[in-house]
């Protein structure tokens, strides 16, 4: 069971509403039902606690982000094949510059043949599809109409704000006032918490859909631009620094990256790196 306490933050304003730091992008997926959120306790639940290698590509400026993940329940993705014309292929970034590609050991979380699209949020949790978790887009929406505490829509959602605040009101209290705004947080989180609970019901009950769809091996006759490996408590055990961006390391940042690396670092050009990924098992489709 989800507990308040696990999801209660301090709040901020949205709109004329009052709810937790994580509440806009949480409620946004709530009350749209079309995604799943996973993270390594419910995970560990229904594909057990997997030992995987992979390759994490990242830039001088996010090691620091790195760094922070390593060796907590935090979420990382990374990959373990990827065609070789494209970003990943030639060690540069989806979301950063790039040029340092890492080889990682970890738990799965989930994987796929293809990117899964997935979001983290401010929680840690990662939100995937539910077409991508269960091979069914309305599964969730489903059980949603069968879940009376769980809203249908941002409608059926606002209507229960309005309860809050007509109770207060009642007390002769403001929208504004403190009493309310925690009110309507405390709602919000358990919103959240339902619709959390809910799902990971789901994952229980149709266990064998998700572990088929998150945790067994891709075909490699499939044609991809990369695939995603979501991994958690993981750690760095080799790295590969393309020349353009070693050369310009400054003593600061090569520091920081050895102070991540327990194996070796090796420097070289986007043909070097190809071949250092293959020996690792990593796939590059041409």
């Amino acid at each position: 069971m989800i507990k308040l306490k696990d999801i209660l933050l301090e709040g901020e304003y949205i709109g004329d509403k009052w709810y937790p730091k994580h509440t806009r992008e949480a409620l946004r997926y709530v009350l749209s039902q079309d995604d799943v959120p996973i993270y390594p306790k419910i995970m560990s639940k229904v594909i057990g606690k997997l030992p995987i290698t992979a390759f994490h590509v990242t830039g001088v400026s996010h090691l620091d982000g790195v760094k922070h993940m390593l060796g907590t329940k935090k979420s990382m993705s990374t990959f373990n094949r990827a065609s070789a014309s494209n970003l990943l292929g030639k060690g540069k970034g989806i979301w950063t510059e790039g040029g340092i590609i890492l080889q990682v050991e970890g738990t799965l979380l989930a994987k796929s043949f293809q990117d899964l699209g997935s979001a983290p949020d401010k929680t840690g949790r990662r939100w995937v599809s539910a077409l991508n978790v269960f091979g069914d887009p309305y599964l969730v929406k489903s059980a949603a109409k069968r879940n009376k505490n769980v809203p249908n829509d941002s409608w059926a959602y606002r209507d229960m704000e309005n309860e809050v605040e007509e109770e207060w009101e009642a007390k002769g209290k403001q929208p504004w006032d403190k009493e309310v705004e925690d009110a309507k947080n405390k709602l919000a989180s358990k919103v959240i918490a339902d619709y959390i609970d809910m799902t990971n019901k789901l994952l229980i009950k149709h266990k064998k859909l998700v572990q088929k769809n998150l945790a067994s091996p891709a075909n490699k006759k499939q044609q991809i631009s990369w695939n995603e490996i979501m991994i958690y408590n993981a750690k760095v055990k080799d790295a590969f620094v393309l020349n353009r961006v070693g050369n310009k390391f400054t003593d600061k940042e090569r520091k920081n990256l050895e102070s991540i690396v327990k194996g070796k670092i090796t420097y070289g050009t986007p043909t070097q790196y190809k071949k250092w990924l293959t020996d690792r098992k990593g796939i590059l489709d041409e």
